[in-house]
């Protein structure tokens, strides 16, 4: 995708002094900020309910895949196992249960359930975790009797000496995406227990999967989108498998409907055929997809930083609805009439309205300054109505000038120095359009001013001079004359995988042939570079990759998952910090900060 010429609107804010103290003085709307609220308009997207995981409690949650059933939500949760979420009437959702690994179990990065034997499977993608050197299973099963009554049933349900990128229930199939060894399918019992595991032919380089009827849908790394036949006494081939324009990175299906997210190629939205599937549409939110469900003529796409509503049939260009994630989301599904995505320790449930129009503002997740220096901040309107935004500075909750965008422009805000914390306090800035609820969070920047002791390099600083260790092929970061994103590596990380596989593939097709350059700071593992298929992208090796982010390059206090990550210009400097992953087609992303595409 390329991003649409984002028409800019400056706000320019200063300082005036007062008895009552500083105040920012400006242009403002007719209105003034605090306006009345505009009815007119209705919510494509609108939050209904939202319940966590304590982190007091020393749990340390990653949010991931997630399985609907009734009104129980199943979450995989990495190194904490599985947590269980009840689905309420008006959108109320309830933390019911969370159930820690044993020793020897699995970790659990994706989840399937069997509701005949009320048996859910829960699997590993990769190698880390309690369970290395204990078992050769990636597979556990769990009983479930309900949204607060699980046990572990099996911390082995299978051997099977690969690693399971997904799972999925067909029938009383359980049904395996095994990277390079493909498409892997096992009978499940009426006590839910596995039978013996036998492969499908031809099934490649498996890594999504999902069904509906006698179909099913698997995302191919090599071939792309191949289809399945199921019936009582096999599973065969159904026609020629469709290329793919982008990273194959979840896939979902309704009837005979497939949609399939492609990373910061967007979303595609195809229909099932006997030759093979027939692309219908692609939809292009400004971020990097990661997820995707749909119904009837909703696409929901789901990108890390946020959530973007379509009525797909009508016009796939129009968005219907956005609502930003508060960490990292990872995975989205349609249940009955609301829609729930994981926010990393969250989950959120929404209210999704064919209907409706896309009423929050998009701003970056935070800002990374130095002392001294006043700050700017890129507002953005993603959608097709005007919004009439009121803008707030918070702990002290100051109003700023409010500003109207027209459909696709950007407001650039400069806050003064003076009114920044310093040192590694934060302000935030709130920014509310008076088109959504009144009970709406609306959108929310961090903004964090470096310490004088503080290591890591905020926006306007060099990075610091970086080399790979003796013994790896020499590297100095920052690279000399070209633009360049530095990605700290931690190859255990769920919410890293799609951002790589996402800028490995962008590495193979670049939107530019001088496009910034990706520089994966990373321990030596050439296995994890070959498991996601990264060779696209340079390296530079330390042993202490790890330390080295967390001691001297982690921005805290900017909500995110584990990474940092840092655009880097030609003379060296940080023009963007991240803590989390926007992707190219994000007006107030990196990419952008860089002038890249």
């Amino acid at each position: 995708m390329t991003p649409q010429p984002w028409r800019a609107l400056t706000l320019l804010a200063a300082l005036a002094s007062a008895c009552e103290g500083t105040s920012i003085v400006g242009q403002p709307s007719p209105s003034g900020p605090g306006g009345p609220p505009v009815s007119s308009v209705r919510a494509g997207l609108e939050e209904t309910g939202r319940a966590g995981i304590d982190l007091r409690t020393g749990a340390s949650p990653h949010l991931g895949r997630l399985v609907v059933h009734g009104a129980t939500a199943y979450v995989a949760n990495s190194f904490d196992g599985i947590a269980a979420f009840q689905l309420g009437a008006g959108g109320r959702v309830t933390l019911t249960k969370e159930e820690r690994m044993a020793p020897g179990v699995p970790r659990c990065t994706t989840i399937a359930l069997h509701p005949a034997s009320s048996t859910l499977f829960c699997a590993a993608a990769d190698r880390s975790g309690p369970a290395l050197g204990e078992t050769t299973s990636p597979i556990a099963a769990y009983r479930v009797g309900g949204p607060d009554v699980f046990s572990l049933r099996s911390p082995s349900a299978v051997r099977l000496e690969a690693f399971v990128a997904a799972l999925h229930v067909h029938g009383d199939r359980l049904l395996l995406a095994t990277f390079d060894h493909g498409l892997l399918q096992a009978p499940i019992s009426a006590d839910g227990s596995l039978g013996a595991i036998t492969a499908l032919p031809r099934s490649g380089d498996a890594v999504a999967l999902a069904g509906a009827g006698d179909l099913l849908a698997q995302l191919d790394r090599d071939a792309g989108l191949r289809l399945w036949r199921v019936t009582p006494s096999a599973i065969e081939p159904e026609g020629e498998a469709a290329a793919l324009d982008g990273p194959p990175l979840a896939v979902t299906m309704d009837g005979t409907t497939i949609g399939v997210a492609l990373g910061s190629r967007g979303a595609a939205v195809y229909a099932a055929a006997a030759a093979r599937p027939t692309l219908l549409t692609t939809l292009h939110p400004p971020c990097a997809a990661v997820s995707i469900a749909l119904r009837g003529d909703l696409a929901a796409v789901g990108c890390m930083d946020g959530l973007y509503l379509y009525a797909w049939r009508e016009d796939p260009r129009h968005l219907r609805g956005y609502v930003p994630a508060r960490t990292a989301s990872l995975d989205l599904a349609f249940a009955g009439d609301a829609l729930v995505a994981t926010d990393w320790t969250d989950l959120a449930s929404l209210r999704a309205d064919p209907a409706g129009e896309s009423v929050h503002a998009l701003l970056p997740r935070g800002r990374y300054v130095r002392p001294g220096e006043d700050l700017t901040v890129p507002l953005v309107n993603p959608g097709a109505v005007p919004l009439h935004v009121d803008l707030t500075l918070s702990p002290a909750s100051r109003s700023l000038p409010s500003v109207t965008l027209a459909p696709g422009a950007t407001s650039t805000v400069r806050i003064p120095s003076a009114l920044l914390a310093q040192g590694r306090e934060t302000v935030a800035l709130q920014a509310r359009s008076r088109e959504a609820s009144a009970g709406s969070d609306g959108a929310r920047t961090v903004l964090r001013v470096a310490s004088s002791d503080d290591p890591a390099p905020p926006i306007g600083a060099a990075f610091p001079s970086l080399e790979s260790e003796r013994g790896q092929a020499p590297v100095t970061l920052p690279l000399t004359g070209r633009r360049q994103v530095i990605v700290f590596n931690n190859d255990t990380c769920v919410a890293l995988w799609p951002e790589l596989q996402d800028l490995a593939w962008l590495a193979r097709h670049p939107m530019e042939p001088e496009g910034p350059s990706v520089m994966l700071v990373t321990n030596d593992n050439p296995d994890f570079i070959a498991h996601w298929r990264l060779e696209a992208l340079a390296t530079l090796v330390r042993s202490d990759s790890y330390t080295l982010h967390e001691g001297h390059f982690r921005v805290d206090g900017i909500p995110g998952a584990w990474h940092t990550e840092y655009f880097v210009d030609e003379r060296g400097v940080v023009r963007e910090v991240e803590r989390v992953y926007t992707g190219p087609a994000s007006p107030v992303g990196g990419f952008s900060a860089l002038g890249a595409p």
